[in-house]
């Protein structure tokens, strides 16, 4: 998979990466390979029920303004997490 680069942590969780990658797909509305702003915001808004305190989620996958979120970088993400 492009995301895992031969990494360690990715070889040994190869069910979680392809988790993460369906969840991608699932975020990824328009199919651009990204998962931008508003798809996050509806996701977060719409699935999870975010009424409030949502901004601080999409801080968190939009790190440093940056508006697109590859599958690479959402499994980052999960890596860095604590539920990983």
């Amino acid at each position: 998979m492009e995301a895992c680069n031969n990494e360690p942590a990715c070889l040994q969780d190869r069910a979680g990466l392809e988790a993460i990658t369906q969840l991608h797909r699932q975020l990824d509305d328009d199919a651009n390979g990204n998962v931008d702003l508003s798809e996050s915001d509806d996701f977060l808004r719409e699935e999870l029920q975010y009424d409030s305190g949502y901004e601080k989620r999409q801080r968190a996958f939009h790190h440093n303004d940056d508006m697109h979120i590859s599958v690479k970088e959402l499994w980052e993400a999960w890596l860095r997490s604590e539920v990983s």
